[in-house]
C-alpha cells in the first residue's frame, strides 16, 4: 500500500447567481476557476483567482478554505494556517476548513493538536463528512499506537459511508496484518465495487490476499482484470508478474523481484513491507 495520507478537502459547490450582488458573482467566477485550477493541481494559477475572489468576497468561508488549501500546497504554512482559521472565524460550522487545518497540523507533527481539532470536528453533528473525519483519527492513532482504536474508528467511518474505499482498504490492511485473511479479504472485496473499481490497489491488495489464503484460481481472475483494465499503471505489470508466479505455484519472494522495474519493487516495498502504515502497525501490535 501506498504510504497513507492524511485526507483534505476543497469546496466545490457554488451559492446559487440570485442570492449574489454584481459583485459576489465575478468573486464566485474567480473562486470556480481557482477551485478548478486547485483540483488540477495547477497552484500557481489557483492562487492567482482565488486571491482576486478573496479581495472581492473578503468574507466568505470557501474562498478561504480552498485559499488555505492552495498556500499549503505551494507551502506556505503559516498563510495556509491563517486563512483557515479565517474560514472557521467566519463560519463555525465550516467543519471542512476544520478538518484540513487538522490535517495541516498531522502533516506538522502536531499531533496533540490535530487530536483535539478532530475530536472538536466529531462535535458537529450535522457535518455530513464524519466518516472523513474518522479516517484521518484512525491515521492519528496509528502515529499514537494505539491499533484498537484506529479499528474502532474504521469501523464509524464505513458504518457512516459503507462504500467509502480509503476505510476498506486500511481495515483489510489491519485485518490481514493480523491473519484475518477472511475479513480481509471482504474489506478488499468492497474496496473493489462501485466507485471503488478504479482504484487498481484494491484489486492487488484482493489478489495478495487471495494467494495467501491459496485461493488461486480467483487470484488469477483478480489480478486478469488487474492487467487489463488498468494497463497503464504500474501495478497492471505487478499483475502480470504475480500470475506467472501463480502459475508455477511459487510465492514471490525478494530473490523473485529482479527482474522488476524500479517503480514496480517501490509498490512491492510500499503494500508489503515498508509503507507507513505497516510500520506504524508493527509497533502498536497488542
Amino acid at each position: 500500500m501506498k504510504p497513507l495520507k492524511i485526507l483534505f478537502l476543497i469546496f466545490l459547490l457554488s451559492c446559487g447567481s440570485n442570492e449574489l450582488t454584481p459583485k459576489q458573482k465575478k468573486a464566485e467566477l474567480f473562486y470556480s476557476q481557482g477551485t478548478t485550477k486547485l483540483i488540477k493541481k495547477d497552484y500557481t494559477a489557483a492562487l492567482d483567482y482565488l486571491l482576486k475572489a478573496n479581495q472581492l468576497d473578503p468574507n466568505n468561508t470557501k474562498v478561504h478554505n480552498n485559499l488555505g488549501m492552495t498556500f499549503y500546497f505551494k507551502k506556505q504554512y503559516a498563510q495556509a494556517e491563517y486563512h483557515l482559521k479565517k474560514a472557521i472565524e467566519l463560519n463555525e460550522q465550516n467543519s471542512d476548513a476544520a478538518n484540513n487545518l487538522a490535517s495541516i497540523y498531522y502533516n506538522q507533527k502536531k499531533y496533540q493538536a490535530a487530536e483535539k481539532a478532530y475530536n472538536d470536528i466529531l462535535r458537529n453533528l450535522v457535518y455530513p463528512h464524519q466518516y472523513r473525519t474518522h479516517y484521518n483519527i484512525a491515521l492519528l492513532k496509528l502515529k499514537f499506537k494505539d491499533r484498537g482504536a484506529a479499528y474502532k474508528h474504521l469501523l464509524a467511518a464505513i458504518k457512516i459511508k459503507d462504500d467509502y474505499c480509503p476505510g476498506h482498504v486500511l481495515l483489510g490492511q489491519l485485518e490481514r496484518s493480523s491473519k484475518n485473511l477472511n475479513k480481509a479479504l471482504k474489506h478488499f472485496n468492497d474496496a473493489t465495487q462501485g466507485t471503488c473499481f478504479n482504484i487498481p490497489e484494491s484489486h492487488y491488495l484482493k489478489a495478495i490476499t487471495l494467494i495467501d489464503m491459496g485461493a488461486f484460481e480467483e487470484a488469477q481472475e483478480t489480478l486478469e482484470t488487474l492487467k487489463v483494465k488498468f494497463y497503464t499503471s504500474p501495478y497492471s505489470k505487478l499483475a502480470e508478474k504475480r500470475m506467472r508466479e501463480i502459475a508455477t505455484k511459487s510465492i514471490p519472494t525478494r530473490k523473485s523481484w529482479k527482474n522488476l522495474l524500479p517503480s514496480q519493487k517501490r509498490l512491492l516495498r510500499q503494500l508489503e513491507n515498508d509503507s507507513e502504515f505497516g510500520k506504524a502497525y508493527e509497533a502498536s501490535k497488542f
